[in-house]
């Protein structure tokens, strides 16, 4: 069960994402090099790029209940359906903003939400349902606008994951959607989620600078079943667009569930469409209709003979992907369920010149194949000696069900930023030290070694067999990666996994090589708590974070200033101990090791040791009062009141 199935709510709206861009940059980790030039905003994306005094919140905006689609089949898209329509959709009132937060500067393909809180309230902002989500990182990151990106950001993405702590109001019953939910919701006291992001402007001066298009779906979870991704059948678009998809189909119900609020292409970021003609799904009547594709001379061209229409998906109406999020349900006709269990769902449209002919816009995976892992983003801290280990698994499935036998192949992703000698030969990567004397840049450090810090099963590149339930689990083993970046704690691992007969190109991955489903691990170097801390022991790691948070440096205190700190040590201790899971955890990055995590706190707690000794401030601090502006811009172009002390602390 997922947010696919029924019964299922939608609601839509805005998010604000106020991303800190200083640490976009892995340079900027260098404190030697750091100056007040890394906090000036620029459209270029150097210093500190187009965000800096950003707060890494992340909230709801204007986001409202628009359908609910019950476990029949039928829907309700007016109050007078179901008092749950229209009502507001947010965080909890008078709490913190939830945190938007990549893995790492050299990995920012799957960032997290943090402390993220759901709320349904009724109009006198009674809540009546609210729930926890678990932090998931991006899916299926793909282009969405083709042409004319004004706001900066051609992508979207979406978050798969489950609610948690769900809560409901003592007047959740008046509604229909509400009670269906709650009825699938006792098996596990859990509900699944998927939010999907678009046309987010990171245009400095716009009007809706740091807002983005939200799609929210709310549906069941069942035991067993994935939690970050859906059981769903993948369909890849052919020839650049509708490119990852979600569908399901019910055998019991013979209902099917197409998915493309994340994928269909957009021509402006509000999400309007320039498409023209009917969207249709279907299912091919023929096998391997990629193959049967690449064999014609009309290339994505296929008689109507060889497809059995399922729908058409309305999307041409007003406002369809923020009334529906993109999600239709068909019920399937008793020719199309003869094919559909053992052949690929098609999106396809109609061509005119050509009335006997479908131009085919996306399908199914080759022999419905897929592979896909729950909780592949890792936070590892490494030990000074023997290895950490966990484990991992992963599910393969074919025509959206268990597929037992698959064989998974496992390989770590190749070391990179190394300079070529030749066409065939790389550098040995090096701890990077300093500036590149010819260019005069701080050194960028490779990722992805050594790649014996890794181990699966014990080897570098393990295969693996899938068992009955279409599980395979292996052993992680995670050593010491011994300060391979120097500058910056640990290093960034990406351990890619295939199934034998599925073609990369229909693997979820970004730009072509990145992949996006593999096992993906920020692994922090070893660091033993030190029990009675001086200052000297903490003063670089918290130097850096002052650098990196400007917003806090100029609103706050100096993380860098022992003597700031002293006077603010109540609310530091707060920030420092709070459960990772909480938005208002220090720091909001989730990058700090635990040792260097209790290491801080120790020194808070023992006197602060150290906190009178002369130390120099850096010229950042000294130069730097107000956020740097482009030329022209005002500096009071963002909409909402985001940049203040309570986005960060919430008890004082």
């Amino acid at each position: 069960m997922s947010y696919l199935n029924l019964p299922r709510l939608v609601f839509t709206g805005d998010f604000q994402a106020d991303v800190n861009t200083v640490n976009n940059d892995v340079r900027h980790y260098y404190n030697p090099a750091f100056t007040e030039d890394n906090w000036m905003q620029e459209e270029s994306g150097h210093g500190g790029w187009w965000n800096p005094d950003g707060g890494s919140i992340f909230r709801l905006v204007n986001c409202s209940v628009k359908q609910a689609c019950y476990p029949d089949g039928s829907q309700a898209n007016d109050s007078e359906k179901d008092p749950i329509i229209g009502k507001n959709v947010s965080g909890p009132l008078n709490a913190s903003s939830a945190k938007i937060v990549d893995l790492d500067p050299q990995f920012q393909f799957t960032s997290q939400l943090w402390g993220l809180k759901l709320c349904i309230y009724d109009n006198e902002n009674e809540v009546l349902l609210s729930g926890t989500v678990e932090p998931s990182g991006f899916k299926d990151l793909q282009f969405r606008q083709f042409k004319d990106v004004i706001n900066g950001q051609a992508l979207g993405a979406s978050w798969t994951s489950i609610i948690s702590d769900v809560q409901w109001g003592e007047n959740a019953n008046k509604s229909k959607i509400l009670s269906e939910l709650k009825r699938q919701w006792e098996k596990t006291k859990l509900l699944s989620c998927q939010l999907v992001s678009f046309g987010y402007y990171k245009e400095i001066g716009s009007e809706r600078f740091s807002l983005g298009r939200l799609l929210g779906s709310i549906g069941p979870y069942l035991e067993g079943e994935p939690k970050q991704y859906p059981q769903a059948r993948r369909i890849i678009g052919i020839g650049g667009q509708f490119q990852y998809s979600n569908s399901l189909y019910d055998e019991d119900s013979s209902m099917l569930t197409i998915d493309i609020g994340g994928s269909i292409p957009l021509s402006t970021p509000l999400g309007e469409t320039d498409m023209e003609g009917e969207l249709c799904i279907g299912v091919a009547k023929v096998d391997r209709l990629r193959e049967v594709l690449s064999g014609s001379d009309k290339k994505d061209k296929i008689s109507v003979n060889k497809i059995v229409k399922i729908g058409e998906i309305p999307y041409y109406k007003t406002d369809w992907i923020l009334q529906t999020a993109g999600i239709s349900d068909f019920k399937v006709s008793h020719e199309a369920r003869e094919y559909i269990d053992s052949k690929q769902l098609v999106l396809f449209t109609n061509v005119k010149e050509d009335p006997e002919s479908y131009q085919v816009l996306a399908c199914e995976t080759k022999d419905g194949l897929s592979i896909r892992a729950d909780d592949n983003v890792r936070r590892i801290d490494a030990k000074s000696s023997g290895s950490v280990d966990f484990q991992f698994k992963v599910r393969t499935y074919q025509w959206g069900k268990k597929l037992a036998g698959g064989k998974i192949s496992f390989k770590p992703c190749e070391p990179n930023h190394m300079p070529l000698v030749d066409s065939n030969t790389c550098i040995t990567p090096e701890v990077p030290k300093g500036i590149d004397p010819d260019s005069g840049q701080v050194i960028e450090p490779c990722t992805c070694w050594p790649k014996e810090t890794i181990l699966l099963n014990g080897e570098l590149s393990p295969e693996i067999i899938s068992d009955d339930n279409g599980e395979a689990t292996v052993t992680v083993s995670v050593f010491d990666p011994k300060n391979p970046r120097g500058y910056i704690d640990g290093q960034i691992f990406l351990i890619g996994y295939t199934l034998e007969n599925l073609p990369k190109e229909q693997q979820y991955t970004f730009f072509g090589n990145c992949l996006m489903d593999g096992l993906i691990m920020h692994v922090r170097n070893a660091f033993e708590e030190i029990k009675e801390p001086e200052w000297s022991d903490i003063s670089e790691i918290m130097t850096q974070y002052r650098n990196l948070y400007p917003l806090m440096t100029k609103n706050i205190l100096d993380l860098g200033n022992p003597k700031e700190i002293v006077q603010r040590q109540k609310i530091m201790l707060y920030a420092f101990t709070r459960d990772i899971h909480d938005p208002t955890y220090m720091p909001v990055s989730r990058d700090l090791s635990e040792g260097k995590r209790k290491t801080i706190v120790n020194w808070l707690k023992t006197g602060m040791k150290g906190a009178d000794d002369l130390h120099s401030m850096p010229t950042a601090y000294n130069k730097a009062s107000i956020p740097h502006l482009i030329e022209g811009v005002s500096p009071t172009s963002q909409p909402l009141n985001t940049r203040t002390k309570d986005n960060l602390f919430s008890s004082e």
